[in-house]
């Protein structure tokens, strides 16, 4: 009797304190040899200016205090390596980082950060917000990568790497964003668009503002009302004019 009362408390604890750290809001770090709160702002918030923000988050007065083995934390928003969270979910949708194997489910604001993998199953939707309000809304049995690249102090890249599937993607974004497939690769111009990706072509639709599609050294303007195509290792075809208006996407996400 007593063995199993303790099997409960136990059981009881471990479920807390997965619930405790599971939070995934924020990102831990350990601080390495050598490292000071100037180049760990850089290295994680791209910003060496920055460094107030870890001695606030992590609640350290002196910044001397700071020393290697030390554990810090990263709030989300904070982070470079942010790509954004799961604002809708409908179905099953998995979601594994580039240094795991195995796939988790993805849950309810669920973050995401640079190198992780997201597929979906059949009959599910995922909507991803990204930090500038952005949705990336994806279809079923939909395989992407999400990829941040920095070039200049504070100004990010947020490329998607479409291995198969569909994707709509609708907002202003503030960041540079692209949508790469094996065939061709789909920067933004404007706001809305679609991308679908299966047996090695590419295809763009425009529903608002300007996409730039290029493969093998040709980049063509798809504008609203219009889309293209790209087979892999092929050129993309002139912009067509769709004969009607694309059918109409819902964002789920409030």
């Amino acid at each position: 009797m007593k063995s199993i009362k303790l099997i409960i408390i136990f059981s009881i604890l471990f479920f807390l304190l997965n619930i405790i750290f599971s939070d995934s809001d924020v990102q831990e770090i350990i601080v390495q040899k050598g490292e000071t709160l100037w180049s760990l702002s850089k290295k994680y918030l791209n910003d060496p200016n920055k460094w107030k923000e870890f001695l606030k988050y992590n609640n350290i007065n002196n910044p001397n205090k700071i020393q290697p083995g030390m554990k810090l934390l990263i709030p989300f928003e904070l982070s470079k390596s942010a790509f954004g969270k799961a604002s809708y979910i409908i179905g099953d949708s998995y979601y594994k980082s580039f240094n795991f194997t195995n796939w988790a489910k993805v849950k309810e604001e669920q973050n995401f950060y640079n190198g992780d993998y997201v597929k979906t199953e059949k009959d599910s939707e995922l909507e991803i917000e990204l930090l500038d309000k952005t949705i990336i809304k994806i279809f079923e049995n939909t395989i992407v990568k999400l990829e941040i690249n920095s070039k200049e102090k504070q100004t990010f890249i947020r490329r998607v790497y479409l291995d198969i599937g569909k994707l709509f993607t609708k907002g202003e974004h503030k960041y540079e964003f692209s949508i790469q497939t094996e065939a061709g690769v789909a920067a933004v111009r404007g706001t809305e668009f679609l991308c679908e990706y299966s047996n090695n072509m590419a295809k763009v639709v425009v529903y608002k503002g300007k996409v730039s599609l290029s493969a093998q050294g040709k980049e063509v303007i798809i504008n609203e009302g219009e889309a293209s195509t790209v087979k892999k290792g092929e050129q993309p075809v002139t912009p067509f004019k769709l004969p009607q208006p694309p059918e109409k996407i819902e964002i789920k996400t409030k």
